[in-house]
């Protein structure tokens, strides 16, 4: 059977089997497929304990990911020796969303959160920029376009709060209470969520990622309330 929720990620069911006289449950449950589809609402951000297997749901190239080596209150540090070092999560598909993250700032020529990313260097940035401004940006292969420059500015170990809303031909990017608007004309309007440190290192609290509008359930799909297996 298939099941339709409103809410992403999938919202918690239950399979219902019918027990045997003396109360028990015997048999064998097969899940063949589960799958969901849309831009999620998440919080990235590093589970209690000493775990380190969270970190490999974040695509990267960066030089160190690191999930202990944090201050108090920050989720990840991320460590590019050489070059922008990017770590994704998310795919093409993903569209009309909101992304946040605060971004705790040591030395690094550029720092960043990253919406829209088709690959290392197909994506759309703010970032905390190598002369203390803020910008975002566009960057398309080799060439980088500065798309919204900032009256705020920023400094070295004091934490900035960045957001990126992607929405129907548009982009709202802020910095802080600073908020600007700019239509996306040509610009890409999908994508994977991200973080971007460009030679140095950072840290990142939780990343808060949610669609603009909510969900609705596919109309091909029926919603089950409940289906009962007998084993």
């Amino acid at each position: 059977q298939r099941f339709a929720t409103t809410t992403k990620p999938v919202t918690p069911f239950s399979f219902f089997s019918e027990a045997t006289a003396d109360g028990t449950v015997q048999g064998t449950f097969l899940l063949d497929w589960m799958t969901w589809e849309g831009t999620p609402t998440l919080c990235l951000r590093k589970p209690e304990g000493s775990g380190t297997v969270w970190q490999k749901a974040w695509v990267h190239n960066v030089t160190n990911f690191h999930g202990s080596w944090v201050s108090k209150g920050w989720s990840c540090r991320l460590v590019q020796d050489e070059g922008t070092g990017l770590a994704f999560q998310g795919e093409w598909s993903w569209s009309d969303y909101t992304v946040s993250v605060r971004v705790l700032p040591h030395l690094a020529e550029r720092i960043g959160l990253v919406a829209c990313g088709r690959g290392l260097r197909r994506y759309i940035a703010l970032v905390l920029d190598s002369d203390h401004c803020v910008r975002l940006i566009a960057q398309y292969d080799d060439v980088r376009t500065t798309l919204v420059e900032f009256d705020a500015t920023w400094e070295w170990e004091v934490p900035k709060y960045l957001r990126l809303s992607i929405g129907v031909g548009n982009i709202t990017a802020a910095v802080d209470d600073e908020v600007r608007h700019i239509v996306a004309d040509g610009l890409p309007q999908r994508g994977a969520i991200g973080l971007l440190v460009e030679a140095g290192h950072a840290e990142f609290s939780e990343v808060q990622l949610c669609p603009n509008t909510p969900a609705k359930p596919s109309s091909d799909v029926a919603d089950f309330r409940k289906v009962e297996y007998r084993c």
